[in-house]
């Protein structure tokens, strides 16, 4: 699917780990809708990430994307989301000029856990395109394709979505 990167084998087992940690003490609230018109779901921690974390997008991450000029855009929004087993998130989309990376923070993953995101072709709107959240993945995508989460079946689910706009 266009519009839709994957990059994977960045992090180190300890910076996976470290992340990971990170996530599972932040303070969280509750009640983030996705959209206008969206009822809220999961859990969202919406305070700065570790440097360390911002230093492996800017140094590590992004010599590796191809798809975007990333001189041309600002981080704007940085959050951590958490979703419980068996939530259902809404579709929606982030930024209509933009692009989203998000990172998946859990440790380990078995194809029949779920948890992934789905995305909806844009060429079609008729078909899905599901991203596995395999342990230290970036995901970068178009701010405005219509997307979802889905939750874990067993296991808390989380993710780290970072925001960047158009300067």
């Amino acid at each position: 699917m266009k519009h839709i990167e994957i990059i994977d084998n960045i992090l180190s087992e300890k910076q996976k780990y470290e992340i990971f940690k990170y996530v599972k003490e932040a303070k969280y609230i509750f009640g983030i809708a996705d959209s206008l018109d969206g009822k809220p779901s999961g859990l969202s921690h919406q305070d700065d990430l570790p440097d360390d974390f911002l230093k492996i997008i800017n140094n590590d991450l992004f010599p590796r994307i191809k798809n975007w000029d990333l001189n041309k855009y600002y981080l704007c929004k940085t959050v951590v989301n958490l979703f419980i087993p068996g939530e259902t998130p809404n579709f929606h989309k982030d930024l209509l000029d933009g692009i989203t990376i998000l990172y998946y923070c859990n440790l380990n993953y078995d194809v029949d856990d779920g948890g992934e995101t789905y995305f909806i072709n844009m060429d079609d709107n008729t078909t899905l395109t599901g991203i596995m959240p395999i342990p230290g993945r970036f995901v970068i995508f178009d701010g405005n394709i219509l997307h979802r989460a889905s939750s874990f079946n067993n296991k808390h689910r989380f993710t780290i979505a970072l925001q960047y706009a158009l300067k």
